[in-house]
């Protein structure tokens, strides 16, 4: 669970395209690593590079100069595509358009469609037209 969330989030960082590395992040790593192998404190700085605001290129080039060391194959890495089941795509918005925040409670419903199936239903501000 925590690689597949770490994995999301580096991904989300890799979608810049250059190769232009952060020389203060990489210079961070090297001394980290150097420090007898402080692999805790080298991610936490990979996550602390994920959350900048430095632009996706760039972060993109330094987490997989990191990755040669950390060895996640985070360049491989793609993200897991859900398909829902037709019957829980049919159930739609969990409450009718027009009525935000209301459930189908109100409605007489004791649990909302997809709960037996396992899927938490809500409806979103798209949802709701």
């Amino acid at each position: 669970m925590l690689l597949s969330r770490w994995n999301g989030c580096a991904t989300r960082s890799l979608n810049g395209t250059g190769r232009d590395v952060d020389e203060g992040y990489i210079d961070k790593f090297i001394e980290t690593v150097n420090d007898d192998l402080n692999m805790p404190r080298a991610m936490a700085l990979t996550w602390e590079l994920v959350k900048s605001d430095l632009p996706a290129s760039t972060k993109k080039a330094t987490i997989l100069f990191f990755d040669q060391v950390l060895g996640l194959r985070l360049g491989e890495w793609q993200p897991k595509e859900e398909v829902l089941p037709e019957e829980i795509l049919a159930f739609g918005p969990a409450t009718p358009a027009g009525t935000p925040g209301e459930t189908l409670e109100r409605f007489g419903c004791v649990a909302r469609p997809g709960d037996a199936a396992g899927y938490e239903i809500e409806d979103t501000p798209r949802d709701r037209g």
